[in-house]
């Protein structure tokens, strides 16, 4: 089988192509890409092959162990695929970790909210600490994504905490992609969740002393990017005493931003 060639261009190549034919199932024979098949013959060899091997082929495991899931179902994902992936997301190798960050959503359809296990909750939560920018924002995604797929009782009990902290990230486009995010769940979850459980942790974001000026930059743009979803009324109760204090701030990008929100919302 290519996936064990002694050669690592030709086992890339046949990862490679193994996650293309799980993207592409649609228009394959179903006895030639069975759920038998699948975990009798290609697991194993996936299993034995991830340990020792290159990155970029752990790389390409982590794509096709994510396409494999709703193939293979719910039992063997969880049983045989997540063991792995655990482990992939932990590797040293920044493409490893973002590869399994970006197809968990896949997992997460499969599996539903039993995906959410004290250690996958623990290893989210570390990874949004990751030395990578560009593996913080993926899991920042994957957390509003999952959000949205489990609800927000789900959201709010096992994701929020960690998905509240895109405010302090030091990464500029982390912070964009969780305000992105924030407007995606303010539209789903509604405004009591807004003005409940969002807007007083982004204002008390505001007022740590001592901490950079982009990171209130944060707060005001999580507060602009909610405000459609709440009323004018609670606008004014919630947000409005946090402009006026924006307004007297000593960087002038600050009162720059407090501005622009009043206008957006006048």
């Amino acid at each position: 089988m290519l996936l064990n060639d002694n050669e690592a261009e030709v086992k890339n190549a046949a990862i490679s192509s193994l996650a293309q034919c799980f993207k592409t199932t649609s228009n394959l024979d179903p006895r030639n890409l069975s759920t038998e098949k699948i975990c009798s013959l290609l697991l194993p060899t996936l299993q034995n092959a991830y340990t020792d091997a290159t990155a970029q082929f752990k790389a390409g495991i982590a794509v096709a162990l994510c396409e494999m899931a709703p193939i293979i179902g719910k039992d063997y994902s969880g049983m045989k695929v997540m063991p792995i992936l655990m482990e992939l997301i932990k590797d040293d190798n920044a493409d490893v970790r973002l590869n399994v960050a970006t197809g968990m959503i896949k997992i997460g359809n499969v599996l539903g909210p039993e995906l959410l296990s004290t250690q996958f909750l623990t290893t989210v939560g570390s990874m949004t600490k990751d030395a990578q920018w560009r593996v913080r924002m993926a899991v920042f995604e994957l957390i509003g994504d999952l959000a949205r797929l489990y609800g927000k009782d789900v959201f709010q009990k096992q994701l929020e905490s960690i998905f509240m902290t895109y405010l302090t990230n030091t990464a500029a486009s982390v912070r964009e992609m969780g305000v992105n995010k924030a407007r995606e769940l303010a539209e789903k979850f509604k405004g009591d969740w807004v003005v409940q459980n969002f807007l007083p942790k982004v204002i008390e974001n505001y007022g740590i002393e001592k901490q950079g000026y982009n990171y209130r930059m944060c707060s005001l743009n999580s507060c602009s990017a909610v405000c459609p979803f709440i009323t004018k009324d609670q606008i004014t109760q919630h947000i409005a005493p946090l402009l006026v204090k924006a307004m007297k701030d000593p960087i002038p990008n600050v009162r720059f931003g407090a501005a622009k929100i009043v206008i957006k919302n006048k």
